[in-house]
Parts: structure tokens; sequence; C-alpha cells
């Protein structure tokens, strides 16, 4: 919930403030950082990457997804 607050704000801020040759590059590259951060999360879950997180849970509610489980 954090990270959706940031965007909004810094968003809203750099739109206001700044002159728009420079703002919309800037939302832009926070936006790319975060679409990465979030690839980055997920694929961590997932176990591809290496970088000490575990997963279990979330392939759990995938795989119970998956095949349809509702407990």
């Amino acid at each position: 919930m954090m990270y959706f607050i940031v965007l909004i704000f810094f968003s809203i801020v750099a739109l206001a403030i700044i002159p728009h040759e420079i703002a919309i590059p800037s939302i832009t590259a926070l936006y790319v950082g975060y679409l990465f951060s979030e690839i980055n999360s997920i694929l961590s879950h997932l176990n591809l990457t290496e970088d000490g997180k575990k997963g279990e849970v979330f392939k759990n509610f995938i795989d119970r997804i998956m095949k349809g489980e509702n407990k």
C-alpha cells in the first residue's frame, strides 16, 4: 500500500511543481522502476531468483487457484 501512496503523491507533486519536460520522464522512470521491483518480487516468490526470500505461501496460493481448491 505504501508504494501506491508514494507513486500517487510524487506523481501529483511532479505534475504540479516541476515543468512537464522533466516531470513526465521522471514519473515514467518511477513507474518503470516500480514495475521491475514487482516483477523481481514475483520471481523471488517463485524461487526463480536467489535473494533469500521464501515463497512457499505464494506458491501454495497459486497452486490452490490453479486446482480450484477452496481451503
